[in-house]
C-alpha cells in the first residue's frame, strides 16, 4: 500500500527486504550530508553554466544539465523543498564573479524552476523517470513563459524571444525533458544503492 507522507514525497510499506524507489533518502544520506549534497547541486549549476559550451545554439540548451540537478536533488531528498534549495543555492553562489550567470534573469530562472519541480512533484501518484522528465519539462518552460509576460507587459526585449514565444517553449520543453530524464534515472539509481547499502548493514 502507498501513502504520501507530509512532504509530498511517497513511501510504499513493503518488507524490510525490498528496495522503494519512490520515497527519498535512505539512511545513509540524512540530516548534514543531505544538505552539503544540496548545496553542492547548486553550486553545479552556474559552475556547469560557466564551462560548458553545448556546440547547440538553441534557447533552453542549458537545461539539460541545470534540469538533471534539479531532478537528482528533488529524487534523493526527502526534504519538501529539496529542489528549491538547490535553486537557492545556485542563485547565491552565481553572484562569484567567476561563476556569475551571463544571461539576463537566470538566477530568477533557476529559482522558479526548482519552485515549479517542488509543486509539481506530489501530483505523481506514482515516481517514475517519465513523471519526473515531465515534470522538469514543465519546470525548464517557465522560463521563455515568464520572459514573454515580462516582454508583454514591460516591454523588455529577450533575444531568445526575437521569433516569438513557440520556439523556444518547445526547445525548453525537450531540453527540460531530457534533463530531467536524466536526473531522474541517476537519482532513483543512487537510491536503490543507498537502501541497498543500508539493508546490507
Amino acid at each position: 500500500m502507498k501513502t504520501q507522507a507530509a512532504t509530498g514525497a511517497w513511501s510504499e510499506k513493503k518488507s524490510s527486504n525490498s528496495i522503494d524507489t519512490a520515497t527519498a533518502v535512505a539512511p545513509a544520506l540524512t540530516g548534514t550530508s543531505e544538505w552539503l549534497l544540496l548545496i553542492a547541486l547548486g553550486a553545479a549549476i552556474p559552475l556547469l553554466h560557466a564551462t560548458l559550451h553545448w556546440p547547440l545554439k538553441l534557447p533552453g540548451h542549458h537545461g539539460l544539465e541545470s534540469m538533471a540537478l534539479l531532478t537528482f536533488g528533488r529524487v534523493v531528498s526527502k526534504q519538501r523543498w529539496s529542489a528549491l534549495s538547490v535553486a537557492t543555492s545556485a542563485a547565491v553562489i552565481s553572484f562569484m564573479p567567476i561563476l556569475a550567470f551571463k544571461e539576463m534573469g537566470m538566477r530568477f530562472s533557476v529559482l522558479l524552476a526548482g519552485l515549479t519541480i517542488d509543486l509539481l512533484y506530489p501530483l505523481l501518484r506514482k515516481p517514475n523517470t517519465f513523471g519526473f522528465a515531465a515534470i522538469a519539462a514543465a519546470a525548464h518552460a517557465t522560463k521563455p513563459l515568464w520572459k514573454w509576460i515580462a516582454a508583454m507587459g514591460w516591454k523588455i526585449n529577450f533575444g531568445s524571444l526575437a521569433v516569438g514565444l513557440g520556439f523556444p517553449l518547445l526547445t525548453h520543453l525537450s531540453f527540460g525533458f531530457v534533463g530531467g530524464m536524466i536526473g531522474a534515472l541517476l537519482g532513483l539509481s543512487t537510491v536503490r544503492f543507498l537502501q541497498q547499502n543500508s539493508n546490507s548493514h
